[in-house]
């Protein structure tokens, strides 16, 4: 685990159809995670994917300096803690296609156009100190008005807590 490793992504190489207009949801299965150490010990450790919530983040920066992905998700989703997992979804060449997001626990979304790929990983800015896994499920349903059954995908690679470098990168201005 060290800085500037990419993030976990899930496509359709994973199982999914993900189509666009589909929804997705990311719900947390098991582990936890420490965002690093003090004196050999494990610091700034939550119990799930939601993250440590004694740290609220939001888009202050971390003890390096820099920003954690949390600084481009929307203000109106705050409060984001530190380890939390973390989204955005990306085209096939890893651009960003619309705005990060924080996940948490579970969350359902709609998968956008244009977007192959979402990428996930933790709301931190130093990667190198981090312990610990999620393990995640993601579920697809159609987008369509008629139901049908979800389309699930069980994400055993686990969340290892490596870099976002794709969420670092700045929102370019409109």
């Amino acid at each position: 685990m060290y800085d500037g490793t990419g993030p976990v992504s899930v496509s359709a190489s994973s199982g999914l159809s993900f189509t666009p207009g589909d929804t997705l949801t990311v719900t947390w299965q098991s582990g936890s995670a420490c965002m690093g150490y003090f004196i050999f010990e494990p610091i700034y450790c939550g119990t799930d994917a939601l993250g440590d919530t004694q740290y609220i983040v939001n888009n202050n920066p971390g003890s390096s300096g820099t920003v954690e992905p949390s600084y481009y998700v929307d203000p109106a989703t705050y409060p984001i803690y530190l380890g939390e997992l973390v989204g955005v979804f990306a085209d096939s060449s890893g651009d960003i296609v619309g705005t990060p997001f924080a996940i948490g626990d579970s969350l359902s979304f709609t998968i956008p156009s244009g977007a192959t790929q979402l990428l996930l990983g933790v709301n931190d800015d130093i990667y190198s100190d981090n312990q610990g896994s999620y393990t995640m499920s993601i579920n697809e349903r159609a987008g369509s008005s008629v139901p049908e059954p979800a389309t699930s995908c069980e994400m055993l690679a686990g969340i290892l807590l490596i870099g976002v470098p794709l969420l670092r990168r700045r929102k370019t201005q409109e």
